[in-house]
């Protein structure tokens, strides 16, 4: 009914929002210029992330824990950033995706998932690094890949995963029309019926 202004950007130059993510009294703002938190509902603002370089300023996503109140995780134009204490310290995770735009994240309880233009990659306990568990286009192959079967089709969408959603132990993600899930840790894909949907999800 009623709406009001808790965070503005001045007219001109080149910043903007580009996503928010929050819980209760936090809030988080990822701007192409770093990320801002408030603790008071947006009544007062703190930058808590920012680097030298432009393209990893610039916050694609932002992911909070549902298991870890401490836990946050983003996405830049240029790799990937954890905190474990609401934003005051950083750690880069990018590893093989340091050169990555990242469109999405999604946190389970022990695997961090990452979608990117070529395709989605899971980070899992044990294991150094990013796997790949989606390959873009057909033709391509991933180590961790053990589904999807690939029609003439698929080599005229956009491959790049724009959406991860997670319930319990499975994984949704979404590209171009189409719905996957895992019920494996994205070990292998089922299609989710997805008939009726227009235009890219």
């Amino acid at each position: 009914d009623r709406w009001e202004s808790v965070f503005t950007i001045p007219a001109g130059g080149d910043n903007e929002i580009n996503c928010i993510a929050g819980r209760a009294k936090i809030i988080f703002i990822g701007t192409k210029h770093g990320l801002l938190r408030s603790e008071d509902y947006g009544a007062s603002w703190k930058k808590v992330f920012k680097t030298v370089l432009a393209d990893r300023n610039n916050i694609t996503y932002i992911e909070l824990s549902k298991h870890n109140r401490n836990k946050i995780l983003i996405g830049t134009r240029k790799g990937i950033f954890l905190s474990e204490d609401l934003g005051n310290k950083w750690q880069e995770i990018s590893g093989g995706l340091k050169d990555s735009s990242v469109r999405c994240l999604a946190l389970n309880k022990e695997l961090m998932y990452a979608g990117t233009e070529d395709g989605l990659y899971v980070m899992r306990p044990g294991v150094a690094g990013w796997q790949r568990t989606f390959v873009r286009s057909p033709g391509e192959e991933s180590e961790a890949e053990d589904a999807e079967e690939y029609d003439t089709e698929d080599a005229d969408k956009d491959m790049s995963i724009r959406c991860i959603a997670i319930n319990d132990s499975r994984v949704y993600i979404a590209y171009d029309k189409d719905v996957l899930y895992s019920d494996d840790g994205a070990k292998s894909w089922n299609n989710f019926p997805s008939e009726g949907i227009r235009g890219s999800i």
